[in-house]
């Protein structure tokens, strides 16, 4: 009876502790990373940890007219069966910054949808149940009716943001990021803005970005930096987990 009662006592706390840290309210059990860089320059390719999420292992790609990429890797560098198709909507530009961090990498280098061209981003065959976005935009003008972003999912829902009124600085760390979106265009332009947008909640094996310049009066062009899809655990697997702790703290428990 002792036993019973000590697992079940167990079972609770350990699922309280694991829903209670970081990592479970962040859910991420999985990660694929995609940075647009500038053709020929090797400062604007991500070679470590970066992003919002921090994750290893980036997928880097020159930015053309379209893009190819097949088997995305994950943030451990395996293989997975997500493939990229892209194509693009304005010219590929950078900061003149030289970076000294493997984020000022990643924000270094974007390429522009124009107002009459979005970007489009298609990724296949993803791997994960559920799933959210970090999609990261940082171009070259910060002024409050300046430079706008509409992307949209699936072309469904629609997500605007604005440009955060300072460059990525060379010497970016994760403090850097600042995050900011709205589905209500007006109260984005005239928000502060950021330079990332975290979209939660997402699933299925295909996501399909498109990237545009809302705001048709401004400027005519919404930058794109790169974009993550970060794995959220089902709560099947959260609870799994909690009772293979539990397992092993009885077991250890009877042994002694």
């Amino acid at each position: 009876m002792r036993i019973k009662s000590l697992f079940v006592f167990a079972v609770v706390v350990a699922i309280g502790v694991i829903a209670a840290s970081p990592q479970a309210q962040a859910g991420v059990i999985g990660a694929i990373s995609v940075n647009f860089s500038k053709l020929n320059d090797a400062n604007t390719t991500v070679t470590g940890s970066a992003g919002v999420y921090d994750a290893d292992n980036w997928n880097n790609t020159d930015v053309a007219a379209s893009i190819t990429l097949t088997d995305l890797i994950d943030d451990t560098g395996t293989a997975t069966t997500a493939d990229l198709a892209g194509t693009t909507g304005g010219n590929t530009a950078d900061f003149s910054y030289t970076p000294s961090t493997q984020n000022s990498r990643l924000m270094k280098a974007y390429v522009d949808a124009s107002d009459s061209a979005p970007s489009t981003f298609t990724i296949t065959d993803i791997p994960y149940a559920q799933y959210e976005l970090y999609y990261y935009h940082d171009g070259g003008n910060h002024t409050i009716t300046g430079r706008g972003i509409k992307v949209t999912l699936n072309d469904t829902t629609a997500y605007y943001s604005h440009e955060y009124g300072t460059d990525f600085p060379g010497d970016a760390d994760a403090d850097d990021f600042e995050e900011y979106h709205n589905t209500d265009e007006t109260t984005a332009k005239n928000s502060a803005g950021g330079n990332y947008m975290h979209l939660t909640g997402l699933s299925g094996t295909t996501l399909k970005i498109t990237v545009e310049a809302p705001f048709t009066s401004d400027h005519y062009r919404a930058p794109t930096n790169g974009f993550q899809i970060v794995e959220v655990p089902e709560p099947a697997t959260m609870a799994l987990m909690a009772l293979g702790g539990v397992g092993l703290l009885l077991k250890r428990r009877r042994s002694k």
